[in-house]
């Protein structure tokens, strides 16, 4: 979902940062010195006491307003099986985030990374389409308005990192690129009206194609799904880190870097 934002990034409460700020009043730290298992519970309790606070957005620390989320553009290409489509969809509205239940958040020091597992009930999509391509053998064009509702909507999102040391001297946690991401639903409806200049019987029946073959309708969605929601968190995650330093970020920080066998960092601070 072209800029679409999640709250995922606020899962952990640690950071890279140029501006240092400190974090934000509404997250608690969790102790670094933890177990990982500990950590992950510490990062799932909190995630799930800031989802209200996160949802209304932060400009401070580049959260956008989440409920209801706005979307540019998602653009949807699929030239193979009996879907052949070019969907455009813009001035998106995204609704039912508020709802999202986050399941677990799993942290791992070796080799540093963290996965995200999240289910929300139902997730409506109101728009604006432009389609054009084919369904079986019956060419498909329209302009006009679309409603799309998704039920149960999972995301698994998992991404490694590392610790670095930038100009200012201060420890950052870096996600690199690379993420991994899957999306699962358990139903999808679609509805598109004006198709085929208003024709009601081409666009009843279109639409009901759409919907009993729901999961061929989604499979296609799929990888823009998976490339906006991934570029979404990333970006979120990346706005976060670039301000709150890990200091600001953990507790038990500073005693943590006294071990050398836990505690590995890569030197940024010499790169231009």
């Amino acid at each position: 979902m072209s800029r679409s934002r999640a709250a995922f990034a606020l899962l952990l409460a640690v950071g890279s940062t140029w501006a240092a700020l400190p974090l934000p009043d509404y997250v608690s730290p969790c102790s670094i010195k933890a177990s990982d298992r500990k950590i992950s519970q510490c990062a799932l309790e909190h995630a799930r006491l800031v989802m209200p606070k996160v949802m209304k957005g932060d400009p401070k620390y580049n959260i956008p307003i989440l409920d209801p989320l706005h979307v540019d553009r998602m653009q949807v290409i699929n030239g193979d099986g009996p879907l052949g489509l070019q969907l455009i969809t813009t001035d998106l509205n995204i609704y039912g985030l508020p709802d999202m239940i986050i399941n677990s958040v799993t942290h791992v020091a070796k080799p540093l990374g963290v996965t995200y597992v999240t289910t929300t009930p139902e997730i409506t999509v109101n728009g604006k389409y432009n389609i054009t391509g084919r369904i079986l053998l019956l060419n498909i064009y329209g302009q006009g308005n679309v409603v799309m509702k998704l039920k149960n909507m999972k995301i698994i999102y998992q991404y490694d990192a590392e610790l670095q040391k930038h100009k200012d001297g201060e420890i950052y946690f870096v996600p690199l690129p690379g993420e991994r991401m899957d999306v699962e639903v358990d139903g999808l409806s679609v509805h598109l009206d004006n198709l085929f200049n208003g024709d009601k019987i081409l666009l009843e029946s279109t639409n009901r194609f759409l919907n009993e073959e729901w999961e061929e309708v989604f499979e296609s969605l799929k990888p823009s799904f998976i490339k906006e929601i991934s570029a979404l968190i990333r970006n979120i995650l990346k706005g976060i880190f670039e301000q709150v330093p890990m200091r600001n970020g953990w507790l038990d920080f500073d005693e943590f870097t006294k071990d050398k066998d836990k505690f590995q960092v890569v030197d940024k601070s010499k790169e231009p």
